[in-house]
């Protein structure tokens, strides 16, 4: 058998019998037993032994886990301001890491990003400070444990790397006054406690407590004053806090899609329904209603007829615009008409912020006495959700992107700091029920929930289903969860698979079927002579 054959044989069967827990000794000599038994040459056993321990050192380096330290500086004291001093040791992540520190609400605390000064010292070690006062509302804090919860992610991590990871500090606050102070420190994991140089002579009880697996050093418990060090030593506490894979969150992370990879370039198109209903997406922070065709949404009483266009006359060729802006959806008027928006004239511009989101909004275009039959529009604005922390939600736009390979679009971002990531707008009285409008800022979910989804199913699964996402010039969709089936040309798409959209591809939604397509206006282009006047 020739040289390399037997380098391959040897290295396969010893790769099946590994698991993930042996080490590099076990792995060395489980090849030294097997190419013993197989009488292969020594220099070949040495040349798969040097490979399958070099994939494992690697794959150990990956997944290194960081390493959190906390230099307490002067122990916390009831009625302090403790300044804890962070370092993050972490050579495996070349990146930033995103932090999020959640201080006990019982303390009192500024919690604003800029407290941490989050800074790189070399490569692989960051630092910061999460300054917070041992008080409740200024006055002393009651005795008992406090929590400080740190969050530690690398949204631009390697993949197979592991992103998340989390700790939880504990502090203990015993029932002291200024003549009988009690110090507590609780390790979890694998922690390390550095008590050298603090004397704990300034504390009537001093309780240490670790894992089997933690570490203190109690050197110079007490110190001496020495002539050449007449200051004393500062009092110091230098504590270790074991990291650990945030595996709950891991299992959000969004998988790119390898079945499909035609995408359609477009910031606009539609979703044609089965039962004739369809629903048009305009990916785009400014949007132009009105009844001229340069417009992105045309607004004319539909089909055509003498009737119709007679009624059409009192939208203005362009009437309104819709435009995000960190302050919230601006309603612009640019007609010379009118418009209402729940019966309320619109005074050249009219800003609805996020706090609109989830009421049932009217828009009503050519309100003057001339104008026969106003057009009328149902708008309902799309927040951000409650329950998520916007830091978390950026975090997360951060992971989704780099999943799909771009850069945070300007749009992205002025709907994160408005809390807006869609607008939908409803026909009312002429074809109601049959066109919508979706404008996408950030996301669209898609489901039975007309509470949270801008695209509603006639499902009885209230969680969505689905979400639409616009990045680099392309819709794409996600499945959300295992209860909501979503297929894409017939083939089940799993759940947080994202796959990019591309015209005439045939979606099922929780047994909705639709046909993703262009921008396509309903009777738009009907002559008026062959039309009929349905309303």
């Amino acid at each position: 058998m020739a040289t390399d054959d037997q380098l391959e044989l040897l290295y396969q069967i010893v790769s099946a019998q590994l698991t993930a827990e042996d080490d590099c000794d076990t792995v060395t000599r489980r090849v030294i037993a097997v190419g013993e038994h197989a009488l292969i040459d020594r220099g070949i056993v040495d040349r798969v032994v040097e490979r399958l321990v070099s994939e494992r050192s690697a794959v150990a380096a990956k997944s290194a886990v960081p390493r959190l330290f906390v230099d307490w500086g002067e122990l916390p004291r009831i009625g302090s301001t403790a300044r804890p001093q962070f370092s993050l040791v972490c050579p495996a992540y070349a990146s930033k890491p995103e932090l999020r520190i959640m201080v006990d609400r019982d303390l009192d605390h500024e919690n604003r990003e800029h407290w941490r000064g989050l800074r790189c010292e070399e490569a692989g070690l960051w630092t910061f400070q999460v300054p917070f006062r041992l008080t409740t509302t200024g006055m002393n804090c009651r005795p008992g444990q406090y929590i400080v919860d740190v969050q530690v992610a690398f949204p631009d991590a390697d993949p197979g790397q592991q992103r998340f990871f989390g700790t939880r500090i504990r502090l203990m606050v015993g029932g002291a006054s200024d003549d009988e102070p009690i110090l507590e420190i609780s390790g979890e994991g694998q922690s390390v406690v550095n008590l050298q140089g603090c004397d704990l002579r300034a504390f009537s009880k001093v309780i240490l407590r670790a894992s089997q697996d933690g570490m203190i050093n109690l050197q110079e418990l007490f110190p001496v004053a020495r002539p050449e060090a007449p200051t004393p030593a500062r009092e110091s506490a230098t504590f270790e806090y074991g990291l650990k894979p945030d595996f709950e969150r891991e299992r959000r992370l969004p998988r790119l899609s390898q079945r499909f990879v035609e995408r359609g370039y477009l910031e606009r198109a539609g979703l044609f329904f089965e039962d004739g209903r369809r629903i048009l997406l305009l990916a785009k922070r400014r949007v132009t209603l009105g009844r001229n065709r340069e417009n992105d949404v045309v607004i004319r009483f539909l089909p055509r007829s003498t009737s119709n266009d007679e009624f059409s006359r009192g939208v203005s060729r362009t009437h309104i615009a819709l435009e995000l802006a960190t302050e919230g959806l601006i309603l612009v008027d640019e007609s010379s008409t009118g418009t209402e928006l729940n019966s309320s004239l619109v005074e050249k511009t009219q800003t609805l912020p996020q706090s609109f989101a989830g009421e049932s909004l009217r828009l009503e275009f050519g309100c003057s006495i001339t104008v026969k039959k106003p057009f009328e529009l149902a708008l309902e604005i799309f927040g951000a959700d409650h329950d998520i922390d916007a830091e978390d939600t950026r975090l997360w736009d951060q992971i989704y992107l780099k999943t799909l390979g771009e850069r945070m679009p300007r749009i992205w971002q002025t709907a994160l700091e408005s809390g807006i990531n869609a607008v939908q707008l409803d026909r009312v009285g002429n074809l109601a029920a049959k066109e919508g409008y979706v404008i996408l800022f950030r996301e669209v979910l898609i489901g039975g929930s007309r509470s949270r989804c801008a695209i509603p199913l006639s499902t009885r699964a209230q969680q969505p289903v689905a979400r639409l996402l616009h990045a680099g010039r392309c819709f794409w969709i996600e499945r959300l969860h295992a209860g909501g089936m979503v297929e894409l040309n017939d083939v089940e798409l799993q759940p947080l698979e994202l796959a990019p959209l591309a015209v005439g591809q045939r979606l099922n939604l929780d047994g909705v079927r639709c046909r993703f397509g262009g921008c396509e206006q309903m009777f738009l282009d009907e002559p008026i002579e062959e039309s009929i006047d349905r309303n």
